[in-house]
């Protein structure tokens, strides 16, 4: 299953997918979502129970086999033997997930049973457990394989069970919510809720806290708490004007993003993440328009992070994520970064640098294209006259190291380590200038890779006994004894093939890995085996929340982070 049609929405990124009963979804309607053991998420709706394998359905109807009817708003329940547990109110089935078969609570039990088939509803218990309320009498029961039904008369009347990891929650009639370490032992805390106020709880956030949320209708807010030994401490509320006394909405906790996601039908926006650390609110208004059905309001986050929403046409699914970049230095455009002892040198028209909270321009030679920074902390500039050393405490020309004599500037200049220079410019081919030398002439050693010739160079790395040359024409790699030896870009061969053609600059990290700018094809990542055949690639671009798909630079600082010049800002 592809998740694809990219939201974005400051620090998170969402992908969604839509499945209809056009692509075999049983019923756009969906009341119920559970995943098993074995990963498979089984959606239940009026017209029986679907299996999702992440490409293809499997049903169980009333048409093809002998299930009764499911009624609105139930709950998928699994036993500790793989069985489904429904009632339509009258009748009882069992449903084995692995086989499909369906199975009479009458012919799975032959016993009689300590109550009827009128059943309200089924929850889920602990390891494969599963509590019963009988619909005249309020009865509540445990059933598990092991050890077969259990009357609770403890839990009479009781509105719900909650299940957590370090016990149970039951909530009574009477308002009161209570918190029991297993359904045979004393109340371990308890609550009285607010009268006439509908709660759900916030499973599986904070391990060992405990924390619900309900909607306040007189200040129309949502309102979240954590339940302390002695009463609830509001942590935090969110404003909501809505008016319609059917609201529903979910607060649940993705674990791979570590927030609260908050879920609301009827809204502008139905999807959001509630940052409790910055107190704010983050809507999604592209999630989803929401169900128009007020009972029908499904919401589930699967073992991959997946979130299955409800909808009008089916179910939205979203897969949300933080955003691995960050935006800085807004409104500059900056062509090259490079770090000078404690300076960031900024790149445009002219070469600044930057100290905190400032940006200074650098007085020195006019029409600067190139930059080059060495471990030394060295400074060379690539401009139309030539190369020129830069003193690194004043940024006053200290020498002129060689002429340059084509029409275009030096658009990329670079020192080896021995002492050897490479240059290029606009439409120039890669030119070079050993140490004995005095002039920057065109390199001649291209062994088949002719295009290198009269292609533009824009940066150069120094990778051990290699050069690695960026262009216009993709990614040249040279070797300084053989000279030009592979040719990275899109039309190339699998071994050599990388998704860009004309690029800026080449940074490989601290890990050994390659990070290439792009002119338009936003940044790319990857990785070489040991015979310098590309071995793994992935490409970031706007969808991922790049803010721009244009690049000029990269570096990286001691934080290990990749700070990334683009068109209209400089992303991390």
């Amino acid at each position: 299953m592809l998740l694809s049609s990219i939201v974005l929405a400051q620090e998170y990124i969402y992908r969604t997918y839509d499945i209809t009963t056009a692509k075999g979804l049983l019923s756009n309607r969906v009341s119920s979502i559970y995943q098993d053991d074995d990963g498979f998420i089984w959606l239940l709706t009026q017209e029986g129970i679907g299996r999702f394998d992440g490409h293809d359905f499997k049903s169980i109807t009333k048409s093809n086999s002998n299930l009764r009817g499911i009624p609105r708003g139930h709950t998928l329940i699994e036993d500790a033997e793989g069985l489904f547990w429904f009632t339509d109110g009258v009748h009882v089935d069992l449903v084995d997930r692995r086989t499909g078969k369906v199975i009479p609570l009458s012919e799975k039990f032959k016993e009689p049973l300590p109550f009827s088939n009128a059943i309200l509803r089924f929850w889920q218990g602990a390891k494969g457990g599963v509590y019963i309320k009988e619909r005249y009498t309020e009865a509540i029961y445990f059933y598990h394989p092991s050890s077969g039904f259990e009357a609770l008369p403890q839990f009479q009347g009781a509105l719900s069970i909650t299940v957590k990891p370090e016990g149970l929650w039951v909530c009574y009639k009477s308002g009161e919510c209570a918190k029991y370490h297993d359904h045979h032992g004393p109340i371990a805390k308890s609550f009285p809720t607010l009268s006439g106020v509908a709660f759900s709880w916030i499973t599986n956030y904070r391990e060992g806290e405990d924390w619900f949320t309900y909607y306040d209708g007189e200040a129309q807010k949502i309102i979240i708490l954590k339940v302390l030994e002695q009463g609830q401490e509001e942590v935090f509320s969110i404003p909501f004007p809505y008016s319609n006394t059917l609201l529903r909405f979910m607060v649940l906790y993705d674990p791979f993003i570590d927030q609260l996601v908050l879920n609301t039908p009827f809204a502008d926006h139905t999807f959001s993440i509630i940052d409790l650390e910055k107190r704010q609110v983050v809507p999604v208004r592209a999630a989803t328009q929401g169900s128009d059905d007020p009972f029908l309001h499904t919401y589930f986050i699967d073992n991959r992070g997946v979130h299955w929403q409800q909808s009008p046409r089916g179910l939205r699914l979203l897969k949300v994520s933080k955003s691995v970049f960050s935006r800085y230095i807004r409104h500059l455009q900056t062509r090259g970064l490079w770090a000078n002892q404690d300076k960031l040198l900024i790149q445009n028209k002219y070469l600044s640098f930057s100290e905190p909270d400032q940006i200074q321009r650098i007085a020195g030679p006019h029409k600067i294209k190139s930059v080059w920074t060495d471990k030394q902390d060295e400074l060379w500039v690539g401009s139309d006259e030539g190369i020129f050393q830069l003193d690194t405490t004043n940024f006053e020309i200290k020498q002129k190291i060689a002429p340059w004599q084509e029409k275009s500037g030096l658009w990329a200049i670079a020192r080896d380590q021995d002492n050897n220079w490479w240059a290029g410019g606009l439409f120039t081919g890669l030119f070079s200038k050993t140490k004995t030398d005095s002039l920057l002439r065109p390199y001649t050693k291209l062994n088949g890779f002719e295009q290198l010739g009269s292609s533009t160079i824009l940066h150069f790395l120094e990778d051990g006994s290699f050069i690695w040359i960026c262009t216009n024409t993709g990614l040249y790699l040279l070797d300084q004894e053989k000279g030009v030896i592979r040719h990275y870009f899109s039309e190339a061969e699998a071994s050599e093939y990388l998704p860009f053609y004309d690029i800026h600059f080449l940074h490989k990290d601290q890990a050994d890995v390659y990070w290439v700018a792009t002119k338009a094809d936003g940044l790319v990542r990857f990785e070489l085996d040991e015979n310098l055949k590309v071995e793994t690639y992935r490409k970031y671009t706007t969808d991922d929340n790049l803010s721009s798909n244009i690049l000029y630079a990269i570096l990286e600082d001691r934080q290990e982070r990749l700070w990334i010049s683009t068109l209209p800002v400089a992303s991390t």
